[in-house]
């Protein structure tokens, strides 16, 4: 889903069948930014259409390292999902 406005968020999430545990997502920005509000309302209307919850998780940090390294080193078999906003 791609939402319009001088940045792009740009947030794909693949078919979650069942799953106890809600999705994290993560944003690798600080909260209250554009970035957190952004993913925030990106992750309304999948946690709707796959009737799964979605909890945005801010890791800022090291110019977004910290998130996206928390995303790189999850279990492969996890719902960790990466926020990132694209130009």
């Amino acid at each position: 889903m791609t939402l319009p406005g001088r940045r792009h968020a740009r947030f794909t999430v693949s078919a979650i069948a069942h799953r106890s545990k809600p999705v994290r997502v993560i944003v690798p920005f600080a909260p209250g930014g554009d970035g957190d509000l952004t993913a925030r309302l990106a992750s309304s209307r999948p946690s709707q259409k796959f009737r799964q919850q979605f909890a945005v998780d801010n890791r800022g940090g090291a110019g977004g390292l910290a998130g996206t390294e928390l995303v790189v080193k999850a279990p492969p078999d996890a719902a960790v999902k990466l926020a990132q906003a694209a130009r």
